[in-house]
């Protein structure tokens, strides 16, 4: 048929018309426009209309656009953000050996997860964490508010239990209000407690920084505050080395009042000590006091050799005694003296002139030993203090290498 060639009846209409047919060189062969299904559709609108190609759904930027399933390659999935200025791209992050499904449950209410940081889903979710279960946690680091266990109604049973390969090492006890261990118990920092005790079956090690420890505190009726507490802290005299002490009773008080034990095992009442026992007098009252049984037979004080040989003892009846001599501290006067209660043995040297030694005010129980050791005649004289007399009189001469050994008595005086 010639190009241009116009068909009526069984031949298509000519020109503007309906339809105006040409011949084509570059077809080889007869085509036909067709649509597939869920792709392109083809619709002929018949004699006068168009022939319209359409997808089965809008697909233009405003559109709400649902599949049954969408494939991305693996760049992931771009998602505006809330002013439209970036991309959110959500990617795969590892290798798939099979098709992976991720659902996510949402409930009948909408939902909103906030991410920070780098989470996994895998280290908040790999068990349940209801209240009603018991979840299992590596470690677990707790908030300034701390940890409140409710044991609910049963107060009978252990409601706090920490188990080392599944034997119960520490547990709380609420029915007798005390922790208990069966083993030993490390704390590290300050661990206070007003109303509960602590059972140990082994040991309590508590170890601290420069001020901590454990501190025990109460208060008397009076209001005085009373302390036992175990320390170790910076001196500081040196800082940033441990101080000596590690247990004091008593208030923490510059002077110290209380008893202290330091690292050498050294004992000190009222002082830091310095030798094995040491005490430090606070007030005008008795030092040290040691009191007998009211049946004491055995010896009240001893001081021993290491091997068990006994130096000094005090008996049961009160008797003072020596085993290896007593050494007396020794005073030697050229001149007028007045003899000290610290004195025991005086010796007076009379060879640059005659002398008086005037002996204190007596007491009970005093004994001195006073020599003239001169050797030139001159004469020692030994007053008594005031209206005291020396062996009744009112004074007592020794010339040269004579000796007058004294003791006192309050009713007889010095004899």
């Amino acid at each position: 048929m010639a190009e241009g060639t116009h068909l009526y009846g069984d031949r298509a209409p000519h020109n503007l018309e309906y339809v105006v047919l040409t011949v084509s060189d570059n077809l080889t062969s007869e085509r036909v426009l067709t649509g597939t299904a869920n792709q392109i559709a083809l619709t002929d609108n018949g004699a006068g209309g168009t022939v319209v190609l359409s997808l089965p759904q809008d697909i233009d930027t405003a559109a709400d656009v649902q599949f049954a399933t969408l494939t991305l390659n693996n760049t992931g999935l771009h998602l505006l953000d809330t002013n439209a200025s970036h991309d959110l791209i959500i990617a795969p992050g590892s290798d798939l050996t099979a098709d992976r499904t991720l659902t996510l449950t949402t409930g009948d209410a909408d939902r909103t997860i906030t991410l920070s940081g780098n989470p996994t889903l895998g280290d908040w979710f790999d068990q349940s964490v209801k209240v009603a279960t018991s979840p299992t946690f590596a470690s677990l680091t707790l908030g300034v508010n701390g940890l409140d266990v409710s044991p609910g109604s049963d107060i009978d049973a252990d409601f706090i239990t920490i188990n080392v390969t599944g034997t119960p090492t520490l547990s709380w006890d609420e029915s007798e209000t005390e922790f208990t261990s069966n083993v030993g118990f490390g704390i590290t920092g300050v661990v206070r407690s007003s109303r509960v005790g602590f059972g140990f079956a082994q040991s309590l090690d508590i170890s601290g920084g420069d001020s901590s420890g454990i501190y025990i505190t109460g208060r008397s009726v009076d209001g005085a505050e009373k302390t036992l507490y175990i320390r170790n802290f910076s001196n500081d005299a040196t800082p940033g080395t441990p101080n000596r002490i590690v247990f004091q009773l008593g208030k923490p008080t510059v002077p110290i009042t209380g008893l202290i034990m330091n690292f050498s095992g050294n004992v000190g009442v009222g002082i830091e000590p310095q030798a094995r026992l040491h005490t430090k007098g606070v007030a005008n009252v008795i030092q040290l006091l040691v009191e007998a049984h009211s049946t004491q037979t055995a010896n009240i004080v001893e001081i021993q050799k290491s091997d068990g040989t006994v130096y000094v003892n005090v008996t049961g009846a009160g008797i003072l005694q020596t085993t290896q001599g007593r050494i007396s501290n020794t005073t030697r006067v050229t001149t007028t003296y007045t003899v000290l209660a610290a004195d025991h043995v005086v010796y007076c040297d009379t060879d640059g002139g005659a002398f008086t030694a005037t002996l204190p005010a007596g007491v009970e129980g005093t004994h001195y030993k006073i020599i003239n050791c001169g050797s030139s005649g001159n004469s020692l004289t030994i007053d008594g203090a005031g209206a005291e007399t020396v062996a009744g009189s009112a004074t007592q001469t020794l010339i040269d290498a004579e000796v007058l050994e004294l003791h006192y008595n309050a009713t007889e005086g010095w004899w």
